[in-house]
């Protein structure tokens, strides 16, 4: 658990009485071990991190949220908050956890071009129901992956590098703070809390509405290619994904590196904004270069929310363990050691991936919102997905920090979303220059810490 200020601590002094007087005045409910619906609660997406909090208050309105927060406040109790189920910090042991799964309404404002997304959204959902519109958010790219833990870490997606990070286009939101208050922030109004919201997590409170302007997009340019990847291409992949980021302002190029049977493996995920220039300028990059024919190609024009989807079988819930960092470039250099790591990885499921996190993002100065490395260009996940049983975990641990060693040395700093594997990220590598500023907001709003379980920033 996160550090904290005050003693905050287990649900098990309340009467039941309490908490069944509790439920009775929500919408939602509250769930215990001995409920049949307390086992499905408590899933998340890595099965290897599933824990089992002493409550779960699933909250279905607003109001919910805010007596959630003012009982758990009057009794001190360890909290945690569950949007997307992809975050470590969702589901803690013997903690009592604010479910906003039943908060899921999404509103699509065509003429302003806003969606209002509430706060336990997932991005699956808010991907359909924009789609009818011809319009989206700049998103993620796990259909699971919650609105909210996925925004309030920045947010990076096919579309970042043509239009910026999520919280780049999240405009204003509804937040339940600390004190159990309902706030209303935007640039105007609580502009310092508007600032912490883009990019410190969930330190400030509980977001209960998202809005985002959104941009017009129907069908792009994209698919997958694939290519062996030896130590004598690494140089040739390298100049693809330099070109792709410098030289092709309207296409974004997002790789996935994978030895599923012996032999290391380059997939590359093409996304152009117009499908005609798209596939022109994916062809200009691969005749720049000399790219060998693929393996495999199967690119074209697709709706966006078919290349939004596609992730959801390819990760789907697993038993993982996790790191991920910001990088400046992707040299011959660190795609030699993307193939040593693949080489010796212990199952078939170990992978890695490289999204390019830059282009518009880098023009916004680390100041002008609390997510810091804005000059980092791509990020670099690594995915150790093992199966349960003998010493795999160890195994996936091991592999996965002996990469992280291998790559220290290209790392600008960690991305808040990244939490897998954190207990070897100093809090500063997160938030950098912004750490103070975020604070001093921190002892303004939630001086006592509640809001804890988190990449958390001391009051």
């Amino acid at each position: 658990m996160g550090p904290k200020t005050k003693a905050y601590g287990g649900a098990s002094a309340v009467a039941k009485e309490e908490w069944d007087a509790l439920s009775a005045k929500l919408c939602g409910r509250v769930l215990c071990e001995k409920d049949a619906a307390y086992e499905e609660a408590r899933l998340q997406w890595n099965l290897d991190r599933l824990k089992r909090p002493s409550y779960v208050i699933r909250c279905e309105s607003v109001s919910d949220v805010e007596m959630a927060v003012k009982f758990c406040r009057e009794h001190s109790l360890d909290v945690t908050v569950a949007s997307g189920r992809h975050s470590p910090f969702c589901f803690m042991d013997e903690t009592v956890a604010i479910d906003l799964e039943g908060l899921h309404g999404i509103h699509v404002d065509t003429e302003k071009r806003i969606a209002h997304v509430q706060g336990g959204a997932r991005l699956k959902q808010l991907d359909r129901e924009c789609a009818l519109y011809g319009l989206h958010v700049v998103a993620g790219i796990n259909p699971s992956t919650g609105v909210a833990g996925l925004t309030l870490g920045g947010g990076c997606g096919y579309l970042s590098p043509m239009w910026g990070l999520t919280i780049d286009s999240f405009i204003s939101a509804q937040l339940v703070t600390a004190e159990g208050d309902i706030v209303e922030c935007s640039d105007e109004q609580h502009p310092d809390l508007m600032w912490a919201l883009r990019g410190s997590g969930w330190n400030y409170g509980i977001v209960t509405r998202f809005d985002f302007f959104l941009r017009p997009v129907t069908t792009v340019f994209t698919g997958m290619a694939q290519w062996p990847l030896t130590h004598k291409t690494s140089s040739i992949l390298a100049e693809v994904v330099r070109l792709g980021y410098d030289e092709y302002p309207e296409l974004s190029l997002s790789l996935s590196f994978a030895n599923p049977e012996g032999q290391p493996v380059a997939i590359i995920q093409p996304c152009g904004l117009d499908p005609d220039k798209g596939a022109k300028d994916w062809e200009s990059v691969k005749a720049r270069v000399g790219l060998p024919p693929p393996l495999m190609e199967d690119v074209g024009p697709r709706p966006y929310v078919e290349l939004q989807g596609m992730m959801e079988t390819l990760q789907p819930p697993s038993h993982c363990y996790e790191k991920g960092w910001l990088m400046k470039d992707f040299t011959p250099a660190v795609a030699d050691k993307v193939i040593d790591a693949l080489t010796e990885r212990p199952f078939p499921g170990c992978t890695l991936g490289l999204a390019p996190f830059g282009k518009v993002a880098n023009t916004v100065p680390d100041e002008a919102t609390a997510f810091f490395n804005r000059s980092s260009r791509f990020w670099l996940l690594v995915l150790a997905f093992f199966e349960e049983g003998a010493d795999n975990r160890q195994r996936a641990i091991d592999w996965t920090k002996q990469v992280r060693s291998a790559f220290a040395e290209y790392s600008t700093g960690s991305y808040v979303s990244i939490v897998g594997g954190m207990e070897d990220d100093p809090i500063e590598s997160v938030y950098g220059g912004n750490l103070q500023r975020l604070k001093d907001l921190k002892r303004a709003w939630d001086p006592t810490n509640f809001f804890h379980n988190n990449r958390n920033v001391m009051p």
